[in-house]
């Protein structure tokens, strides 16, 4: 669920297999590891936010392959995307290092 509905510079994507609500299309084939579930930062089911690392990018579209490349897939729940900042959202107690928060950027 992402926390501010109407922000247009704020997005936030699932990574197929979690669940963050309802799923909308997806219509571009750069995210097909991903579902787009709105405009805002993400947070789980909680209203809490995700453990996360914070990748420098120039574009939404290096997401994916930058929030994959830091390893620990199976833990990613998706990515927000602001301004020139992927937010690599990952499930509680996990992060890019394993079974471990070591590494995240909180």
């Amino acid at each position: 669920r992402s926390s501010d509905p109407f922000s247009t510079s704020h997005f936030c994507y699932s990574h197929r297999g979690f669940s963050l609500g309802v799923a909308a299309e997806n219509d571009n084939p750069i995210f097909d590891d991903y579902i787009f579930k709105g405009r805002g930062i993400c947070f789980d089911q909680h209203n809490q936010y995700f453990n996360r690392k914070d990748v420098l990018q120039n574009s939404i579209s290096q997401c994916p392959s930058a929030c994959q490349g830091l390893g620990n897939v199976k833990a990613q729940v998706g990515f927000s995307f602001v301004g020139s900042r992927c937010y690599c959202h990952y499930s509680a107690g996990y992060g890019p290092s394993g079974d471990s928060e070591f590494g995240l950027s909180w």
